[in-house]
């Protein structure tokens, strides 16, 4: 009958130290995981919201031409906004409206900016139709 020693029964602190160090890196690897799945969310996040506040802006705004200016505002979500129009002339009876929407975080970083135009039909009077 085979005798039990110390030494047979347990770990050895060498196989204890292997065993921390291979699980530290795979928390390190799940941490690491995890903190870029989060940012992912937050900037997903923030592009939608981004995305209605710019739908709400284009579609509360409807000044005739002659008011182009430059206006700004916030959002729900703490988002700030500018947006900027200016004329431009296409033809003799014709001008158009370029819309220039920029979106701000909190943080004061740019998240989006919009561009869009918006053909003001004119008869040749220049009076708008």
């Amino acid at each position: 009958m085979p005798s039990d020693t110390a030494a047979e029964n347990g770990f050895t602190l060498i196989e204890v130290l292997v065993a921390f160090v291979i699980l530290s890196a795979a928390l390190v690897a799940a941490n690491q995981s995890l903190s870029y799945s989060l940012r992912a969310i937050t900037a997903v996040h923030m592009s939608r919201s981004a995305d209605h506040l710019a739908e709400e802006v284009f579609a509360e705004r409807h000044s005739p031409p002659d008011m182009l200016k430059q206006e700004k505002g916030e959002g729900s979500d703490g988002l700030t906004w500018t947006l900027r129009r200016e004329l431009l002339n296409l033809e003799d009876t014709q001008t158009a409206e370029k819309w220039t929407l920029d979106l701000i975080a909190p943080t004061g970083k740019r998240i989006r900016r919009y561009i869009t135009y918006r053909v003001v039909q004119t008869n040749k009077a220049g009076n708008d139709q």
